[in-house]
């Protein structure tokens, strides 16, 4: 007999969130991971609409976030595409850059292929192949078992001669120093010698010390900021209407009654 597939989680999610400015209660995370990869399609519709991306509605502008740390929580590779698109989008990386790559690091060695990919591209903006040598570097510390590939990508952009971008150059070896990647000293110092790396990033002797001083101990911030649970964040009912007056707190959980029975995703917003 076939598992039964779980049921989709509802649009009713993201309309509860929505009254809650867009962050939901520790109650509708859990609600979203108990629906394991019911989950998916919605969280995968939500990253979809680029308007909540770019703040519009703004209490949809956090749901991306949300939407990328369940998906990471649930661990679907059926997630991956839909994470690679969010971190190939020349306008998410400095806002939702290191949310996807961290959720991208959750989902194992599938990422890995997608991840090279834009790594790799040439054609792509500077920043969102940076992002992506951010999720590498992710991925090598949220496992051990990814470290050898990731450091083979890494030394293989290193020693690229074609490869150009000294800023993208400057952020591998400043990645490769978090990661204690002390066999990636020979071919940073060949990128150096070179003059394709931007040394307003990162100089040959900071990266040097780095290098042979971790003794293969990544950085242990990078490592948490990667391995961090994101439920710890989220705050129960009973905890954020603490503060409030008997009759906000009454209009507020009238407002969610109401959200909760939304049926139909929105029309897309960006449109109105």
């Amino acid at each position: 007999m076939r598992p039964t597939e779980p049921p989709p989680l509802g649009w009713s999610w993201v309309a509860r969130c929505r009254v809650l400015g867009g962050t939901p209660t520790r109650e509708l995370w859990n609600e979203a991971l108990a629906a394991g990869t019911g989950a998916v399609p919605l969280m995968v519709d939500v990253l979809s609409r680029r308007s909540y991306r770019e703040g519009e509605p703004a209490d949809c502008a956090l749901l991306p976030v949300h939407a990328m740390r369940v998906l990471a929580a649930v661990g679907s590779e059926a997630a991956i595409p839909a994470l690679v698109n969010v971190l190939a989008d020349p306008v998410d990386p400095g806002l939702y850059g290191e949310e996807a790559a961290a959720a991208l690091a959750r989902l194992g060695a599938a990422a890995l292929p997608p991840l090279e990919g834009l790594f790799f591209d040439a054609r792509r903006d500077r920043w969102v192949r940076v992002g992506a040598a951010r999720a590498l570097l992710f991925c090598a510390l949220v496992d051990r078992r990814q470290r050898r590939r990731v450091r083979d990508a890494y030394d293989r952009l290193l020693r690229d001669p074609r490869e150009r971008d000294r800023t993208l150059v400057a952020h591998v070896v400043a990645d490769a120093c978090l990661m204690a990647a002390e066999v990636l000293l020979p071919a940073a110092e060949i990128a150096f010698a070179a003059g394709r790396v931007d040394e307003g990033v990162i100089d040959l002797e900071s990266a040097r010390v780095d290098l042979l001083t971790r003794h293969q101990r990544p950085d242990e911030e990078t490592a948490t900021l990667a391995r961090r649970d994101p439920g710890d964040d989220y705050v129960t009912w009973d905890e954020l209407a603490s503060g409030m007056e008997p009759g906000e707190r009454a209009h507020l959980e009238a407002q969610l009654r109401r959200a909760g029975r939304t049926k139909a995703a929105p029309a897309d917003e960006a449109e109105d």
